[in-house]
């Protein structure tokens, strides 16, 4: 049980280095700074930004919360499992997964509405 936390642990420590983030949060500025008739759904750039900043946000959040609940993430490391190690662990998976759906979200927005595919394909002439 403890070399499955130990990887578990190693395994998520990997995943947020904050490079993506922060190229993100660049590339979005630059977008609407030069760049902002290329945005083609607001709703869907917006959605991106707000995904971004939760996503960046609920780390020191669940810190603090943590802290305050008598815990902390070093603790959680030393010590074997405890009742808020699902909430330490799920901390750190929902930072990427929030991450991912907003460069989604970020890309989708810009995507112009007259380039996505037909569904049904055009008649041959001779046809």
């Amino acid at each position: 049980m403890p070399n499955e936390t130990l990887f578990i642990s190693q395994l998520l420590q990997q995943v947020g280095s904050g490079w993506l983030p922060a190229v993100m949060l660049v590339g979005m500025l630059l977008a609407l700074l030069f760049k902002p008739e290329r945005v083609q759904s607001w709703a869907l750039f917006r959605l991106s930004c707000w995904l971004l900043a939760v996503s960046i946000i609920i780390m020191p959040v669940m810190n603090v919360l943590l802290g305050f609940m008598g815990g902390s993430a070093t603790s959680f490391r030393s010590s074997g499992i405890m009742p808020e190690a699902f909430i330490f662990y799920t901390m750190y998976a929902i930072s990427p997964i929030l991450q991912g759906i907003s460069i989604i979200c970020g890309l989708l927005s810009m995507i112009p509405n007259g380039s996505r595919l037909p569904l049904v394909p055009p008649k041959h002439p001779l046809e």
